[in-house]
């Protein structure tokens, strides 16, 4: 009986020292959800009809094709219904052509050739609606991340260090983002890199270097050097070619830092093979968001940031905890500030007048065409609007269907409406699943540009659906690893700005011994080597020399991050080997050299309250015995 008890109690500290265990994984079922991510990765959504099932021989699909010679070129030319783009440095050709044709060529021998992934913005979550301009020309405000990754004790040095964005462009002329950043278009896929009628890439490039120091708006972490690229449209979408092409012109541009906030659940050879020279052969450090799909109870990996040359970004809350929805995988580096993040933005829509604008979201189902008329107050729009002919509505948010108030405006007549909160809140209009099947358009304010417009009722207004001018900037909170990337990118900026003799692996290298630990002890799967820390990082190089960051990385694309070689990081933080978190790929090592492993467990820190749990199991039946 005696011996039973100790087993059932052997048993009971297993359950409870291994709470996510669900979350183990060994090396070969990672594999095996990396082949299978593309059905189930939902942070870039692939809406091409033909990823939908099996597509017909009559579907028109983008690929990428490789040639060996000039004859191959022109098989593929003759096959093609449209050619996109033509590399010729890379034999590389970017089409469209029928199924037939894809299968046709791509056996054929000569080519090689792969669908054009497509690729989006991960699906940030709006945390309210726009601030204006206005609102924040009353104060400048430091974003709890400067502070979080030390961007706040590090000035940017001497040496210039180019960043370079892929995004949705870039808002010139918003009065708290630099005035000297530069950019390259692309007029055959019109993406003009100085203008961004999303707002997600405005967002980036505010985090990264939103001027400081100028009395309102936000402060960036460093004024930094920008070039921006497109490798998106204003809907956030593109393909993997777009992003290709920006890459490109982000090295003819000369920059060294390249931040992606962007992605698919896959990745052609094509792409992989690029973004290895980018990194090895022109020393340039690439930076990509780990992707917004956490929380499935399995690592996903998102493309680019899961290739081995790229840098893979989590995101995590102002405490420091792992933001749950960031993915999390065997290929996470490094993590940081990415919920709730006030950034620069642009508002998709806007009421404005000859001596007012305000900004606003539109509200999704309804139509995107300007319209202007004289402004009536509906109240709160549960009864139809009689004096709303011609006009636009003016709807306090009710317990009131959404679509309801929006058509009893339109019962009145009316031609456009316009929504706001019946409370002030302090993190604005929670209009994440405002949504109404609307003949009108209509958009949503925040309660406090709502109670100003009661004010104007009778004023000739504009209800604007795109970005016109200067009345449209504003400010936003948003989260995701697409917020996460360029903290990351810009901390390495900064730190190289002062360490201009260090090659791009090296000052990689600084930022992981120097990542602050979190979650599990030494390297993990959710943060990977921990919270960026740029005066770390600079201590480091300062102490040690570049000559320190020399260190091993696996060419292969499976090898875990955490089983790099990246040396002693108790020695590199400073601590004694009694006060250092365990390194994971250390442990490892260590373990090898005394017996063989049996369990590739080892590989998934999570695994390790598991072996604690049978340890003392075994334990208790020898001293039972």
């Amino acid at each position: 009986m005696k011996l039973y008890s100790i087993l059932i109690l052997a048993s009971f500290v297993d359950c409870i020292n291994g709470y996510k265990s669900e979350r183990m994984q060994s090396s070969a079922d990672a594999e095996a959800t990396k082949k299978t991510n593309s059905a189930s990765f939902r942070g870039a959504r692939l809406d091409l009809d033909y990823e939908r099932g099996e597509p017909a021989e009559d579907d028109i699909m983008q690929v990428l094709v490789r040639y060996k010679d000039d004859d191959s070129k022109l098989n593929v030319l003759a096959a093609a219904s449209e050619v996109v783009e033509d590399v010729e440095d890379d034999n590389l050709v970017i089409v469209k052509m029928t199924q037939a044709s894809f299968e046709s060529i791509r056996y054929s021998g000569q080519v090689k050739a792969e669908i054009d992934n497509k690729v989006e913005a991960f699906e940030v979550i709006h945390e309210d609606a726009p601030i204006s301009i206005n609102q924040r020309n009353l104060v400048e405000e430091v974003p709890w991340g400067i502070e979080m990754i030390q961007a706040d004790q590090l000035n940017v040095g001497s040496f210039d260090v180019p960043v370079c964005i892929v995004d949705t462009g870039y808002a010139q002329g918003h009065p708290d983002l630099p005035t000297d950043t530069t950019g390259t278009s692309t007029p055959a896929r019109n993406f003009a890199w100085n203008e961004d009628l999303n707002g997600h890439g405005t967002h980036v490039a505010g985090i990264m270097a939103a001027v400081g120091g100028n009395g309102f708006g936000v402060t960036g972490v460093g004024n930094l050097k920008l070039h921006i690229t497109r490798g998106l449209d204003q809907y956030s979408s593109g393909y993997e070619s777009d992003v290709r092409r920006a890459v490109n012109q982000c090295v003819n541009a000369g920059a060294k830092v390249i931040s992606i906030s962007l992605g698919s659940s896959t990745m052609s050879d094509a792409a992989r093979e690029l973004y290895t020279k980018v990194v090895e052969e022109y020393g340039i450090m690439i930076f990509a968001a780990s992707g917004n799909q956490g929380g499935q109870g399995k690592p996903l990996y998102a493309y680019p940031a899961s290739h081995p040359s790229v840098i893979s970004v989590a995101a995590v809350y102002e405490w420091g905890d792992f933001w749950e929805n960031s993915n999390y995988s065997d290929q996470v580096e490094l993590a940081a500030p990415g919920h709730q993040v006030l950034s620069t933005s642009v508002s998709t829509s806007a009421v404005h007048a000859s001596d007012f604008s305000y900004p606003g979201d539109r509200i999704s189902g309804a139509p995107a065409f300007d319209v202007s008329g004289i402004l009536v107050n509906c109240g709160p729009g549960n009864y139809q609007c009689f004096d709303a002919s011609g006009a636009i509505c003016l709807i306090v948010l009710d317990e009131t269907d959404l679509g309801t108030m929006i058509a009893n405006c339109e019962a009145g007549g009316g031609i456009g409406a316009v929504i706001f909160d019946s409370v002030r809140r302090s993190d604005g209009v929670r209009y994440r699943n405002w949504f109404a099947d609307s003949n009108i358009p209509a958009i949503g304010v925040q309660n406090q540009e709502g109670v100003e417009l009661v004010s104007r009722v009778g004023s000739f207004v504009t209800l604007g659906l795109s970005i016109n001018d200067e009345r449209e900037y504003s400010y936003r909170y948003l989260s995701g690893t697409s917020m996460a990337t360029p903290h990351v990118a810009a901390v390495a900026a900064l730190v190289w700005s002062h360490f201009p003799e260090c090659t791009n692996h090296q000052i990689r290298h600084a930022l992981m011994v120097t990542a602050r630990d979190e979650g599990v002890a030494g390297c993990d799967w959710d943060y990977g080597y921990g919270i960026v820390q740029a005066k770390d990082a600079y201590d480091f190089l300062s102490a040690h020399s570049c000559a320190a960051g020399n260190w091993w990385q696996p060419s292969g694309d499976d090898t875990p991050v955490c089983e790099w070689d990246i040396s002693d990081l108790a020695s590199f933080r400073n601590l004694s080997p009694s006060e250092a978190p365990v390194d994971q790929s250390t442990a490892e090592l260590a373990a090898q050299a005394q017996a063989p492993q049996t369990s590739s467990s080892i590989l998934n820190p999570y695994a390790y309250p598991f072996i604690f749990g049978s340890s003392l199991a075994m334990f208790f039946l020898i001293a039972a015995w």
